[in-house]
């Protein structure tokens, strides 16, 4: 048991950590934290983690080793059953996302990659690299997981930021209370329960330089065994047009693959993008959510 107390010019409180250690190490968080002055961002169960390069990023960074990251995701689980996968990016300018949810049921940043041949490094050790899991205790009621990736140049510092934000502040002076179970683990168990993204590429289209070709593999839950008739669903936000999309599966490996080309429309805005795989009326997989920079 471990007590903490906060003491800054902007937040006073108290912690309490109960730390169950195993094979899935738990610390038990409760806290109460009062506000000393109004602040414009209330971030709470906070952590952090390293994402330099991986499969998704179209570069090594002169690196020998494929992927460099302690993370390779941000994972939310929706309290409407929806699982939300985001892969994570190193990128050129600091970027901060924000992940609506009411009574969200938990989000970590996980290393799910546990290939050894895609890191190929013996002194780090990156595919043994713990995954971490936020469960709330009792409903959060409505608000955000704010995602802030920075750029970083190497492997040395710390450039991902997870965290919750509740859409309501509390007053000055007003205790604000709240606890939640932070799990530090490598097998993720049933998170989520059905099928999960495996890989997220991109590349040029040699054709068509105009295009952005993504391809996204599925696998576990129901996608393992899926017959044909799955049916990959794709929608693109603001600053791109979606064009082909096609779902079909890996006979090498039991997943499905989704591929798509998007075109930007030359405002270099960011473009957001989503994607699961169904089959009639059954969701079979996690929503993909990407956001790619043109």
């Amino acid at each position: 048991m471990v007590y903490a107390l906060v003491d800054s010019k902007r937040v006073t409180g108290a912690y309490r950590f109960a730390i169950t250690p195993g094979s899935d190490t738990v610390v038990r968080v409760r806290a109460t934290v009062y506000l000393r002055e109004p602040v414009a961002t209330l971030g709470l169960a906070p952590f952090s983690s390293m994402f330099w390069h991986g499969e998704n990023s179209g570069t090594t960074n002169g690196d020998y080793r494929p992927e460099v990251h302690d993370s390779d995701g941000l994972l939310v689980a929706h309290s409407t059953g929806e699982w939300l996968w985001r892969p994570l990016a190193n990128p050129k300018q600091l970027r901060t996302s924000l992940l609506s949810s009411e009574n969200v049921r938990g989000f970590g940043l996980l290393q799910r990659d546990r290939d050894f041949d895609h890191y190929q490094d013996l002194e780090a050790h990156y595919h043994q690299r713990p995954s971490v899991w936020v469960e709330p205790v009792g409903n959060w009621g409505r608000g955000s997981i704010e995602l802030v990736e920075i750029p970083t140049p190497d492997e040395t510092s710390d450039n991902i930021v997870a965290f919750w934000t509740p859409e309501k502040l509390p007053a000055v002076g007003e205790p604000y209370e709240f606890e939640y179970d932070l799990h530090w683990l490598t097998d993720l168990g049933r998170r989520p329960p059905g099928g999960h993204v495996v890989a997220t590429r991109q590349s040029t289209v040699m054709s068509r330089p105009d295009l952005r070709r993504m391809v996204v593999d599925f696998g576990g839950g129901l996608v393992a065994n899926a017959p044909d008739g799955v049916e990959g669903i794709v929608t693109v936000g603001t600053g791109a047009t979606l064009e082909g999309v096609v779902a079909q599966r890996n006979p090498n490996n039991s997943t499905w693959r989704l591929a798509f080309e998007v075109k930007p429309d030359g405002s270099g805005r960011p473009v957001e993008m989503r994607a699961f795989l169904r089959k009639g009326d059954t969701v079979l997989t996690e929503t993909w959510s990407y956001l790619w920079q043109p």
